[in-house]
């Protein structure tokens, strides 16, 4: 998600407004005095996107709705809330006019506009509950107040360890205290182990294919050169061949063979590979066949015990926990898996028949042109004979060359597949881990993110001038920072201030690093400017902003007494034009223009 521009509309004659203006493609710099509107006009910005603001009354009476105009795969989304105690918020753009009355929906739709999968989560009252869409904004937006005073401030925090929730909803880890965790539980470990079979079947036809790989140094590209240099030799040939017979047919010939030998090679080598493919498949659909039968007896025992009340009259027993409902959940899911193999390897066979086919019709028709071949050149002047053994040694070459590329490319494919079916593994792992309570221990995806986020911090504080904070950094399993065994609560004014905005920088960064993050943006509504050197804040805007422009991401920050150096290919600054008793300011009414 890219911000495009935002305009604040009047309320009445006499109300406030601030005229439509574009964001920066890197950087939008509020530039101005102190009193003059810069606050509320970044309040404002996130205030459209649901984060609850605290307006002054000259705001809430003078202003009627913001407008804010975003950009999401290339489609542009006109987003409008109004100032007022009801929550109502407006979203247009091509086929959507939709108005929402309360928070959760405006945020539902905004998290599947997303594509961001919503959890139900535990309430610090151990109730279910969900996200909003302003419990994840406080990671991209730090206001003057409470912002810099806590690496997380949100207005309302209803939810159980809601900032690490918040950040493992944007990094796409599983939730710390997911509500549905038992049911969720026994479903991952079922595709977990599918998954499993999966990859040992992709790697049982890798392991194959490297064996025929006889050598190991071959690349696509290597094989290429080779096969060009091949072309070029049987075309040196060829033009010999054209001078030194006087029959212009044989060359045609000659060629036509080529070419049907080329094709019988590439029909056998599709065939190979279809029969490897089958056979993986075979033994996956025997492990399936196998989960089936397993599922079947526990039913069945299940069944012997259709009135085990009268054995266990406590509703809680808990002597069986797995339902009727989940039993046939599992089961229409591994049929589903048989019927899917069935039909791949169905679908393979017909491919293989179709090939032999293809193979049969042209072994006939290289014999055909062998034997003519055969004739001519037994009637073709002597001393020639070693020509047509060289162009059958490049033929026999450029055949085995061919094989060998296509049996790399499979490599390729293949090795792609077993990748992504590897990381798929390792997030399910995680999940699991997450859902059986035991995260801290085994989420690599998390540990790796804290590790991560650790070192970053130790980059940000050094970038903006942190000299008092001193020791190791470490990250717990909830976020939190400690330096040298000091919590955050140990440290206060300015270096609080740059503790928490290096923090939020590094967690920034990590999340733009994935290009599919919605969230392109970080605002700052700037700290008071004695708690940050000038100099310090220069350097860590420089290095900033050369972050945003390499990630495609942007940055909004007010700013009194400092000013940054814009590019204005890429960046703009927001001045107040409007004078309102002598002063210039952003907010402005007609009568006093």
């Amino acid at each position: 998600m890219k911000l495009i521009s935002f305009e604040i509309i009047k309320r009445g004659d006499n109300g406030l407004s601030f005229n439509s203006t574009s964001f920066g493609k890197r950087i939008t710099q509020l530039l101005a005095e102190n009193e003059t509107g810069k606050t509320p006009v970044i309040q404002s910005i996130v205030y459209s996107l649901g984060v609850t603001s605290k307006f002054r009354n000259l705001i809430q009476d003078k202003c009627f709705k913001t407008r804010l105009k975003i950009e999401h795969e290339n489609i542009i989304y006109t987003i409008e809330r109004y100032f007022q105690k009801e929550f109502r918020t407006d979203v247009t753009s091509v086929g959507i006019d939709e108005s929402f009355y309360s928070e959760h929906d405006f945020s539902k739709f905004m998290f599947s506009l997303f594509n961001i999968e919503i959890l139900d989560l535990v309430s610090v009252g151990n109730e279910k509950t969900s996200p909003y869409l302003s419990t994840l904004l406080p990671m991209f937006y730090l206001n003057q107040d409470l912002g810099y005073q806590k690496i997380y401030s949100c207005n309302s925090n209803f939810i159980k360890n809601q900032h690490a929730e918040m950040i493992r909803l944007a990094f796409g880890l599983p939730a710390k205290n997911d509500f549905n965790s038992k049911s969720k539980l026994l479903e991952s470990k079922k595709n977990l182990e599918l998954l499993n079979k999966g990859i040992v079947t992709i790697k049982g036809l890798l392991d194959k294919l490297n064996e025929e790989n006889k050598n190991p140094l071959d690349t696509v590209c290597v094989l290429d050169e080779k096969i060009s240099k091949l072309n070029l030799a049987y075309n040196e040939i060829k033009e010999k061949t054209e001078r030194g017979f006087p029959q212009p047919e044989l060359n045609v010939i000659q060629s036509n063979l080529n070419d049907k030998l080329l094709e019988k090679g590439v029909f056998q080598s599709e065939i190979d590979f279809i029969k490897v493919r089958v056979k993986g498949f075979k033994s996956l659909m025997a492990g399936v066949d196998t989960e089936i039968k397993a599922l079947h007896l526990n039913e069945a025992s299940k069944r012997m015990f259709d009135s085990f009340s009268e054995i266990c009259s406590n509703d809680n027993c808990g002597l069986f926990t797995v339902s009727k409902e989940s039993y046939g959940k599992s089961l229409l899911y591994l049929k589903d898996q048989l019927k899917d193999l069935e039909y791949s390897i169905n679908f393979d066979l017909r491919e293989i028949e179709k090939l032999k086919a293809g193979v049969e019709s042209v072994e006939k028709d290289i014999n055909k042109l062998q034997n003519y071949l055969t004739k001519i050149k037994n009637e073709s002047k002597s001393g020639m004979s070693g020509i047509f053994d060289q162009i059958n040694e490049i033929v026999r070459e450029k055949f085995e060359l061919e094989r060998r590329k296509a049996n790399l490319n499979q490599i390729n494919k293949l090795q792609s597949e077993y990748l992504d079916k590897i990381n798929n593994r390792d997030r399910l792992m995680d999940k699991i881990a997450s859902l059986s309570g035991k995260s801290n221990q085994f989420n690599i995806s998390l540990s790796k993110l804290r590790n991560e986020i650790k070192d970053g911090l130790r980059k940000w504080l050094d970038i903006i001038g942190a000299r008092k904070v001193e020791g190791n950094i470490e990250i717990s399993s909830d976020f939190i920072p400690t330096f040298g065994g000091e919590k955050l609560s140990q440290f206060s004014g300015s270096t609080l201030a740059r503790i928490v905005l290096a923090y939020n920088t590094a967690i920034f960064e990590q999340y733009i690093k994935n290009k599919d993050a919605p969230f392109r943006f970080l605002i700052l509504d700037t700290p008071r400017q004695n708690e940050l050197n000038i100099g310090h804040f220069d350097n860590y805007m420089t290095k900033v902003s050369s972050l945003v422009g390499k990630f495609d991401a942007q940055i909004v920050f007010s700013t009194t007494d400092y000013k940054f150096d814009i590019d204005k290919k890429t960046d703009v600054n927001w001045c107040p034009e409007h004078i309102i008793d002598g002063v210039k300011m952003y907010l402005y009414s007609n009568d006093t223009e």
